[in-house]
């Protein structure tokens, strides 16, 4: 084996342990954001929304904010997207890790507009 060949595989190994180091911080902080998304009460509006919908009374499907699933969706997809990143770059995948929770903290007004379309006004 020349020392050309064993750098190689050094290499790769830092690779993979760094990719293996990236994996762990992500299922850490899936952990954490489902501990603090369902501890904290951030979870209650999909909750609230299914039981409204489905279970109470579905004649209130309009005076629900109609993107609260998307806003809810936005925290596991960016979890996904640095999972597939670290694949390719670790420091990628870490940077979409730490700026996920800056969607949260950030003020509503920076996420779009959250009032009824037309069609979907409030009684």
């Amino acid at each position: 084996m020349t020392s050309e060949t064993r750098r190689r595989k050094w290499r790769w190994l830092r690779h993979v342990a760094w990719v293996l180091a990236a994996k762990a911080f992500l299922i850490l902080l899936i952990l954490a954001g489902v501990a603090i998304f369902f501890g904290s009460g951030a979870g209650n509006p999909l909750i609230q929304r299914y039981v409204v919908r489905n279970l109470i009374k579905p004649e209130l499907k309009s005076a629900q904010d109609p993107r609260a699933l998307i806003k809810a969706l936005v925290g596991p997809a960016s979890y996904l997207i640095g999972a597939a990143a670290a694949w390719v770059s670790v420091h990628a995948a870490l940077v979409i890790y730490l700026l996920t929770p800056l969607f949260y903290i950030t003020p509503p007004a920076w996420h779009g507009n959250t009032e009824a379309r037309p069609n979907q006004q409030k009684p």
